[in-house]
C-alpha cells in the first residue's frame, strides 16, 4: 500500500504530522497540528484524544493534506483556518490583514475598563480605533461596551474589507463606522464629533528588525501593518501630533508599543504637552501599553 493509499486514524496522523513539522523547523508543531485536525474534522482538541482511533475518510484526509501543505510553506495557521480568536470572539482573517495578537488584549481590556467608568455617567461613548485592520479592537469594545459608538479607521482598503466582514459577522454595523484615512499623509478628517477614547495598535517594527521576523509573519502578513521606519516611531509621532484635536477634553488615549520603545514614546507625548502618562507591561513583563489623558490644550 502506498503512502497515498494508507488508511490513517487520528493519533498516528497527529504524531506523524507533528514529527514532520518539527523536522522541517515549523514552530508550534504539536498545537498547530491539533488545531488543524480539529478544524478539518469539526472536533474539539479534547475530542481528538477521546476518539484517537477514529479513521479519516478519503475526503477528510484530502482536505487535511491540502491545508497541511500550506502550513509547510509557513503560511500562518490563522490564514489557513480563515479565522482566529481574540477577546473570546472569533474574527475572520486572511491575506491583506494583520492577525490579532493575544498581547493586544491588554489594550482592549484597559480601554474597556475606562469606557465602563464613562458609561456610569454618560449615555454614549465615542471611540476611535486608528489602524483597525481586522476590526478586532473596535468590535471587541463595541461587543463588551453597550454604550460605545465606534469609528474604525485604516489606510488599507484590503484590510477594511476584513473589517467590514467582521463587523457584519458580529452584527455591529449600526454601531461601527468604517473610514479609510492615511494619518501619515494628512491631518484627521473634519470629524463631526470628538472622541472620548482613542485606541491604536500602530505598526512599530523597526527597519533592522523586519528581516528577522519569522517567515510566517514576514512572508504573509501585510508589511504596511508592521514596518514603521528606521526607529519604529513614525506613527507615534503622528498620533502625538493630532491626538488632542481628535479627543475631547479629558479624552483618553491608549496605544500599544513594542518592547523597548517606552522611553522614546513617552518622550514624544511629553513633548506634545501630555502629562498624565502611564506605562503598562503585559503578562510577559514586556512594555506594551501607554495610556494618557488630554487636558484639552489646543494643538500647537
Amino acid at each position: 500500500m502506498t503512502q497515498a493509499q494508507k488508511k490513517w486514524s487520528l493519533l498516528p496522523l497527529l504524531q506523524w504530522s507533528t514529527d514532520y513539522l518539527q523536522e522541517k523547523g515549523v514552530p508550534g508543531n504539536r498545537l498547530l497540528v491539533e488545531r488543524l485536525l480539529a478544524h478539518v474534522l469539526q472536533l474539539s482538541r479534547v475530542e481528538l484524544y477521546l476518539r484517537f482511533d477514529r479513521p479519516l475518510s478519503a475526503e477528510e484526509l484530502a482536505t487535511y493534506k491540502q491545508l497541511f501543505k500550506r502550513i509547510l510553506e509557513h503560511e500562518p495557521l490563522q490564514y489557513v483556518l480563515g479565522e482566529t480568536e481574540f477577546m473570546s470572539l472569533m474574527f475572520s482573517v486572511g491575506t491583506g490583514v494583520l492577525i490579532p495578537r493575544p498581547e493586544t488584549e491588554l489594550l482592549v481590556e484597559t480601554a474597556l475598563a475606562a469606557g465602563k467608568v464613562l458609561a456610569a455617567h454618560q449615555d454614549r461613548i465615542d471611540v476611535l480605533d486608528v489602524g483597525t485592520g481586522s476590526g478586532c479592537i473596535a468590535i471587541s469594545l463595541a461587543a463588551y461596551l453597550d454604550r460605545a459608538q465606534l469609528t474604525a479607521m485604516d489606510v488599507s482598503l484590503e484590510a477594511l474589507q476584513w473589517t467590514r466582514k467582521n463587523v457584519e459577522r458580529h452584527q455591529l454595523a449600526q454601531r461601527i463606522d468604517i473610514v479609510q484615512h492615511d494619518l501619515l499623509q494628512a491631518p484627521p478628517p473634519p470629524w463631526q464629533r470628538k472622541f472620548d477614547i482613542l485606541v491604536a495598535n500602530p505598526p512599530y517594527v523597526r527597519a533592522q528588525e523586519y528581516d528577522l521576523l519569522a517567515p510566517e509573519i514576514r512572508l504573509y502578513e501585510p508589511r504596511e501593518a508592521l514596518w514603521a521606519g528606521d526607529d519604529g516611531l513614525i506613527y507615534y509621532q503622528r498620533l502625538a501630533l493630532w491626538a488632542k484635536e481628535i479627543l475631547k477634553e479629558q479624552g483618553q488615549f491608549f496605544v500599544e508599543i513594542g518592547d523597548g520603545m517606552a522611553e522614546a514614546v513617552l518622550s514624544l507625548f511629553r513633548a506634545r504637552g501630555f502629562h498624565d502618562i502611564t506605562l503598562q507591561r503585559d503578562l510577559a513583563d514586556k512594555e506594551r501599553l501607554v495610556h494618557t489623558i488630554t487636558r484639552g490644550e489646543a494643538h500647537e
